[in-house]
């Protein structure tokens, strides 16, 4: 589970020895200013995350490279009660990769200085779960942010999680977990699907063999692109899978659009763990995917849907031409 970022910049860019000149002088005022804008995004990046419950241990990076000259400053961010990182005693890249390797609860974040040091020590996505910030990064930098402001706490995890292979947790109500399925779940989804066979709506499993080729390019593909898709419901009183909810794509007037949609096994309809789940997913596609609007589609005669799509706030959008009814909530 991540608890920790690292992040690395340097907020002190080309700071030069003051000057006489005026030219020097106003660069020198740049200079400064630059600095304190990095600061203060620091400062909120950091407050954000641990709102979240992700502590951040920020440092400065030397203007040199790692090998020659291991020394770091510390930012000023006494206010925020940063955790400190000492690594004033780091002598050479076996210490570094001590640091970034054995602590698996951590995640680096850095800007393209942080990259580049992390580069020149021999270190990549490839041995180490980070996030690049700023342009120009390159395509060795996977997953890249325009600037820490575009950094939310989902995206963190979700960048841990896949360097791990674990299943990302999606979120975590009264009742339920809500995570990425993995091949493990088979057996158990098996089991719901098979408490459903006389639902009309409700389309059922391939055969073992070819629902196990599906589930593994589903899962590598709609959550390794787009991030979202279907996820297990699992009741955390009989530590289970009972059902799936989650976002799917779907084509609308010609357009891709992202569709809320759901299922619960027969023995735990009628509890409210349908809402209970919907409910926690629609707060994270607007809040954590900042998806502008959702649609939820289902048939004329499904009464269930249609009282639930009441009770999380959709409203009729449209009759779509394969004769769904069609609703769409939109972010607030």
């Amino acid at each position: 589970m991540l608890k920790e970022i690292i992040l690395l910049c340097r907020a002190d860019h080309n700071k030069e020895k003051a000057d006489k000149e005026k030219s020097k002088k106003r660069e020198s005022e740049k200079d400064k200013t630059q600095r304190e804008r990095v600061k203060k995004e620091i400062r909120d990046f950091v407050e954000r995350m641990n709102g979240d419950g992700i502590e951040v241990w920020s440092y400065e990076l030397p203007r040199t490279s790692p090998i020659d000259d291991m020394d770091t400053k510390e930012m000023d961010t006494k206010e925020i009660d940063i955790k400190e990182l000492d690594i004033e005693d780091i002598e050479d890249k076996q210490d570094i990769e001590a640091i970034f390797r054995v602590q698996s609860d951590q995640l680096v974040v850095a800007d393209s200085s942080g990259v580049n040091w992390l580069q020149q020590m021999g270190l990549s996505g490839e041995t180490l779960p980070f996030i690049g910030v700023g342009d120009g990064l390159g395509a060795s930098c996977r997953y890249q942010a325009e600037s820490l402001e575009g950094i939310t706490s989902s995206y963190a995890r979700m960048v841990y999680a896949r360097f791990y292979h674990e299943p990302l947790v999606i979120a975590e109500t009264e009742h339920l977990l809500i995570r990425e399925m993995t091949m493990q779940d088979l057996d158990q989804l098996y089991e719901v699907y098979d408490t459903l066979t006389d639902c009309p709506f409700v389309e059922q499993l391939y055969e073992r063999e070819e629902e196990e080729a599906f589930s593994a390019d589903y899962i590598h593909n709609m959550y390794g692109f787009y991030g979202y898709g279907l996820w297990v419901l699992l009741s955390k009183e009989e530590n289970r899978v009972i059902g799936r909810a989650g976002i799917e794509n779907r084509e609308l007037d010609g357009q891709q659009i992202q569709e809320l949609g759901y299922l619960m096994g027969t023995p735990w309809q009628g509890k409210h763990l349908t809402l209970e789940a919907c409910k926690a997913i629609l707060t994270y596609a607007f809040d954590q995917l900042e998806l502008e609007e959702l649609f939820l589609c289902c048939e004329h005669n499904n009464k269930p849907s249609i009282a639930l799509a009441q009770k999380l706030g959709f409203a009729p959008y449209a009759d779509a031409t394969d004769g769904l009814l069609v609703y769409r909530l939109r972010s607030e």
